[in-house]
């Protein structure tokens, strides 16, 4: 907590110091890190922003939207970067939290359906 000079004559006077990046402030407990999957730009917010549709980042880590980064995706599905998850092409397949643009090739004289490879 903090107070300007002078202004202090009681500890009611002194009020909380802004919180960092990534925090909020709770009128009783001071700066908190801001839930999973939720970002701040710090100072005085009482509130987290959440991150947008299927995109994460870790308690306390979101300093801004663009902390947010594409969840992996599963099985069967690859990661486009401007669109999140979608799912393999024909004959090729994914293991779950894939985060790579692409997916693998089946063997030769094996298939499966688009979404449907799942290792």
């Amino acid at each position: 907590k903090e107070v300007g000079a002078g202004l202090g004559k009681q500890e009611s006077d002194c009020t909380w110091k802004p919180c960092s990046k990534g925090q909020f402030l709770d009128d009783t407990n001071g700066c908190q890190n801001c839930p999973k999957d939720q970002w701040s730009e710090g100072g005085k917010v009482k509130v987290c922003e959440k991150c947008p549709a299927n995109k994460g980042v870790a308690e306390g880590a979101g300093t801004s939207q663009d902390s947010c980064t594409w969840k992996p995706c599963v099985a069967g599905q690859l990661l486009d970067q401007s669109e999140g998850c979608k799912n393999c092409p024909a004959n090729h397949y994914s293991t779950a939290g894939n985060t790579a643009a692409s997916c693998t090739a089946c063997p030769p004289q094996k298939e499966v359906g688009a979404g449907l490879g799942k290792q």
